[in-house]
């Protein structure tokens, strides 16, 4: 809840849980929270980075087309254990939380997910070189 820090119900957060069976008939909790207010995702999306470090959130900067979908996700991986105790990290391992944020774009095309990006991004000081008005010209 320290991520959301709302009445659940109340703000019609969507919250669900799912098993699956994973490698050598593991069970895996999938646990799925949908924020649709805009304050709900601007909230989620600042403690999303200003809890990571200087370094994670660089490694974001130089990875984010990678991140991206074409569909405009961008997707975002934490350790499970560290998160669990308040602490954000980046991973590509298995053993996480994985964030899906959908970005806003008009028309809904590549380019203009990849401009929201680094919007996003560079309010965050994710991007190092990288400027919104390159991609424009």
């Amino acid at each position: 809840q320290f991520l959301l820090p709302v009445d659940f119900r109340k703000e019609n957060v969507d919250v669900s849980i799912e098993s699956v069976e994973g490698f050598n008939q593991k069970i895996i909790y999938i646990l799925r929270l949908k924020t649709e207010k805009s304050s709900h995702n601007k909230h989620l999306i600042n403690i999303l980075f200003s809890n990571l470090s200087g370094k994670d959130r660089k490694s974001i900067g130089k990875q984010y087309l990678t991140r991206l979908s074409s569909e405009g996700y961008f997707f975002i991986r934490l350790k499970k254990d560290k998160l669990l105790h308040q602490k954000f990290e980046l991973t590509d391992g298995g053993d996480c939380y994985h964030m899906k944020i959908k970005l806003a774009g008009f028309p809904a095309k590549w380019d203009e997910f990849v401009k929201t990006a680094e919007l996003l991004l560079s309010k965050y000081d994710c991007l190092e070189d990288k400027k919104i008005s390159e991609r424009e010209s």
